[in-house]
């Protein structure tokens, strides 16, 4: 536990603003057209990320823009992402051999969507599948280079691993941008052996 858990707060300081509304954007690209274009998209959207997988030469991109279009909210789909996901991972634990085949199929499980909502309804998204995750804050002008290793080390060493890794960018601060980058693993994986993994290219 640490120390500052102990303390009290006797007056907070609030920086607010009106609430907003968001306009978010999820389609495919390839993996080619991320790496061309990554450093000059960042620059046109309040926030982009993207989820790369170890089998698929296509990624999920997301953007986040803020808007004064009329609202469009998301809406439920069956089955749901987390279904799929679960479903997927599931597979891949018992049958380690489908998952390029299964990360091939992105085409078939993911269409471009598009919804307007206030920032409290997109920021958070649901996700019900329970999973380990380790992040990694690296230096902007070295991020795609440390992405590129570890989807090479991973594939090398044949991980069944489903869950994609993200890629997003956050705010500078005063050292500088910086990337995060998500090593993310279903739960049935051993988080310790997907450390070691990725640490060897980070440390």
């Amino acid at each position: 536990m640490a120390l500052g858990s102990l303390g009290i707060l006797t007056k907070i300081n609030l920086q607010n603003r009106p609430r907003y509304k968001l306009k978010e954007q999820i389609w495919l690209c390839s993996l080619k057209d991320i790496f061309s274009n990554i450093d000059q998209w960042k620059h046109q959207h309040r926030h982009i990320e993207f989820w790369a997988f170890l089998h698929a030469d296509q990624v999920m991109l997301k953007t986040l823009d803020e808007t004064d279009e009329i609202l469009q909210s998301r809406k439920e789909s069956w089955p749901s992402e987390d279904s799929l996901l679960m479903l997927c991972s599931e597979l891949t634990r018992l049958l380690p051999s489908t998952n390029p085949y299964l990360q091939k199929l992105l085409g078939v499980f993911v269409k471009p969507t598009c919804f307007v909502d206030w920032s409290s309804q997109i920021f958070p998204t649901p996700r019900n599948t329970r999973f380990n995750e380790m992040e990694y804050q690296i230096p902007v002008e070295l991020g795609l280079q440390c992405l590129e290793e570890v989807l090479h080390c991973l594939r090398q060493h044949r991980v069944p691993m489903f869950f994609p890794i993200e890629f997003r960018y956050v705010k500078a601060d005063e050292s500088g941008s910086v990337h995060f980058i998500s090593g993310i693993q279903f739960q049935f994986l051993s988080i310790n052996f997907i450390s070691r993994i990725i640490t060897s290219f980070l440390i």
